[in-house]
């Protein structure tokens, strides 16, 4: 409870600064068909988490709940490095 408190205080002070704002497009990495895709998608909703190691963890709601870096990217090209990088672990 006490970090979630934290990390609002900071939020609000501008010490924690959110990757993106509503509205913003972002692009969606998604397997369709045995193939990997970018959907652009436009934030609805952002949303964040605290780990045990104090990191932040952002969660954007496009479609479906996603996870910053993981799923979701802020740029076409860090979405189609991230195709890449599974495509070579399956390799």
């Amino acid at each position: 409870k006490q970090l979630e408190f934290a990390a609002q205080y900071l939020l609000a002070n501008g010490a924690i600064v959110m990757p993106c704002k509503i509205g913003d497009e972002v692009y969606r990495i998604s397997k369709r068909y045995g193939k990997w895709v970018i959907l652009p998608r436009e934030v609805g909703c952002i949303t964040y988490s605290i780990t045990y190691q104090n990191e932040v963890v952002w969660q954007l709601f496009t479609t479906a709940l996603d996870v910053l870096g993981v799923t979701v990217f802020l740029t076409r090209e860090d979405a189609e490095d991230a195709i890449r990088r599974k495509e070579r672990k399956t390799t």
